[in-house]
């Protein structure tokens, strides 16, 4: 799996699919095959995934997952739209947010992350 997701990550034309969406199933498989319920909804206007599971006091948990494949195996700030995300955790009542990728780059990334309590999230590390 680490192989397969991580390559994926870094193939946005894998597959003879639309671009970034072999990625997408990949990261979607591999959220099911740890125990979360997964669903891939895609397109430019909502998330690529939504993920729920149940808290320890048995209520619904939900997170948005955006699933960024890079041929440059780099996800930059300029790749992800902090309003786009913002307004799919509310549409879908997101409790979290997670952005996935080959690696990340770039202190601008990562402080928005930090300052919007996203997770960022490199494909090698979700296979592991």
């Amino acid at each position: 799996m680490s192989q397969h997701l991580g390559r994926l990550s870094r193939e946005p034309q894998a597959q003879g699919l639309a671009p970034g969406r072999a990625f997408e199933n990949a990261v979607h498989d591999a959220f099911s095959a740890m125990g979360f319920e997964a669903r891939t909804i895609s397109g430019s206007k909502d998330t690529d995934i939504l993920v729920t599971w149940r808290s320890a006091d048995g209520s619904p948990v939900t997170a948005i997952i955006e699933a960024k494949a890079r041929s440059s195996g780099i996800v930059a700030h300029t790749d992800v739209s902090d309003v786009g995300l913002e307004t799919h955790k509310g549409r879908h009542h997101a409790s979290f947010v997670a952005v996935v990728g080959p690696a990340f780059s770039g202190d601008t990334i990562r402080d928005m992350a930090a300052m919007k309590k996203w997770v960022l999230l490199d494909a090698d590390r979700l296979a592991r």
